[in-house]
């Protein structure tokens, strides 16, 4: 019931009794428990369970220190939740988390949230605190260094980043051609008959996916398109698709513009490039060339190759092989 985090009181519904019913077939002896049982006995015994597991951390925190790492977001209410993790060398270990409502903007208050945490895992045992880079948590690193001068405040990469590129693609051609992308496949998705369509010829891929941040969510969209190129322009220059009653309405005819238009694989192509970035945060592997210089062990723009985890596993056609693809590779296709 912890792991699965459901509500105490799922134990008063008389489908939890069957639930019960179908485990005692297999264990006579089991008892249904109680809201008490649930929310009191079995809870302290698994908060113990839990403590036993952070004091093996401790351990290791005080042998080799450890890193405050603090992530912050948004519940479904709209409150503010900082939630706060030490790392070691033993792994990452939740710790508490904090209602940041009234502190998320506050400076003194996020500097408090700080020292208020290194002083309980201890100062001595503490290397950094790791947060985002917004200007509460700057000031506040700079105070908490100022205290603590051992101690690093590291803004979060992830972060950094993110603000970086989600900046750059608010910007044309990069904010149209993400939006110009959106369209066609909102549009091809709300049919039926031209969803199955274009899985015919993108053998059954999805052309927009979920991801962990924005600027993955817009990489991983134009990666898509720009792999699945060849095939769209086949779709549209079909008679399948000229014959087909959507494709002649004006958003459909826009639609097949767009995508044999040379201008629209270009802009998709530049951004590409300027995404060219190799990290893990973002749901993609950076690789080596097998040409590159191995005894420097930096892969630059030209030689990098990013491959996109999340479709790893599903799409391993030949075709694309394992969806895989360089920069290099690019082509900035001749205005017609």
């Amino acid at each position: 019931m912890y792991d699965a985090g459901l509500p105490f009181n799922c134990v008063n519904y008389k489908t939890f009794d069957k639930f019960i019913e179908a485990v005692r077939q297999y264990d006579p002896g089991m008892k249904s428990p109680s809201y008490h049982d649930v929310g009191v006995t079995h809870l302290k015994k698994e908060v113990k369970k839990i403590d036993k597991i952070v004091e093996k951390h401790r351990g290791e925190w005080n042998k080799f220190g450890c890193s405050i790492m603090m992530d912050k977001w948004t519940t479904r209410n709209e409150k503010m939740v900082i939630n706060v993790l030490v790392n070691s060398p033993r792994g990452s270990v939740f710790l508490e988390s904090y209602d940041a409502g009234n502190s998320s903007t506050d400076a003194t208050k996020m500097y408090n949230l700080f020292a208020n945490t290194i002083e309980k895992i201890g100062k001595e045992d503490v290397v950094q605190v790791v947060t985002d880079n917004t200007s509460e948590n700057v000031s506040a690193g700079k105070m908490m260094q100022g205290v603590y001068p051992h101690i690093y405040w590291t803004p979060r990469a992830a972060h950094c980043i993110n603000l970086m590129f989600g900046d750059i693609f608010k910007e044309n051609p990069y904010a149209s051609v993400f939006t110009k992308a959106v369209k066609i496949y909102s549009y091809i998705s709300q049919f039926p008959l031209l969803l199955n369509l274009m899985r015919k010829f993108t053998n059954e891929r999805n052309l927009v996916r979920p991801s962990k941040t924005r600027f993955a969510a817009v990489y991983l969209t134009l990666h898509s398109f720009y792999l699945q190129k060849k095939n769209l322009r086949k779709l549209v220059l079909s008679n399948k698709w000229k014959e087909n009653r959507y494709a002649k309405e004006a958003v459909g005819k826009e639609t097949a513009k767009i995508l044999i238009s040379p201008s629209f694989w270009n802009d998709i192509v530049r951004a590409l490039k300027v995404a060219g970035v190799e990290e893990n945060i973002y749901g993609l592997r950076g690789s080596y060339s097998s040409s590159n210089n191995k005894g420097k062990g930096v892969a630059t723009s030209s030689s990098r190759s990013l491959i996109d985890e999340d479709s790893e596993d599903e799409e391993d056609d030949s075709q694309y092989n394992a969806n895989t693809f360089k920069v290099q590779e690019f082509e900035i296709l001749e205005e017609e």
